[in-house]
C-alpha cells in the first residue's frame, strides 16, 4: 500500500493483500495504519480508488465505514498508447 497527502487530505493507493491471505484482517490493518499515519499529520479526511463493479472490495472498505462520495473522478490519458485496458 501507498498513502500519502498534500497537506489537507490523504490518499491511499494500491491497498492489496496476497488474495491466499484475504481475509485474515490483515488489509484492515494496513488500512487503520493509513489511517493513524495520516491523523497524525493533521489530516482528517482520504480517499481512494476503487475500480467500477469491484463489490467485494466495495463491501470491505463499507464495513470500515468510506462510502461512495458526491465527487466524480475524471482523467485524461496524456499518451493513449500507455493504456493498460486495450
Amino acid at each position: 500500500a501507498m498513502v500519502g497527502h498534500d497537506g489537507h487530505r490523504g490518499t491511499m493507493y494500491y491497498v492489496s493483500v496476497d488474495p491466499e491471505q484475504q481475509k485474515a484482517g490483515y488489509g484492515r490493518v494496513i488500512v487503520e495504519a493509513a489511517e493513524a499515519w495520516l491523523k497524525a499529520r493533521g489530516c482528517w479526511k482520504v480517499n481512494l480508488l476503487v475500480r467500477r463493479g469491484n463489490e467485494a472490495v466495495l463491501g470491505f472498505y463499507g464495513e470500515l465505514g468510506y462510502a461512495l462520495n458526491t465527487s466524480q473522478p475524471i482523467e485524461k490519458w496524456i499518451d493513449p498508447s500507455k493504456r493498460g485496458d486495450r
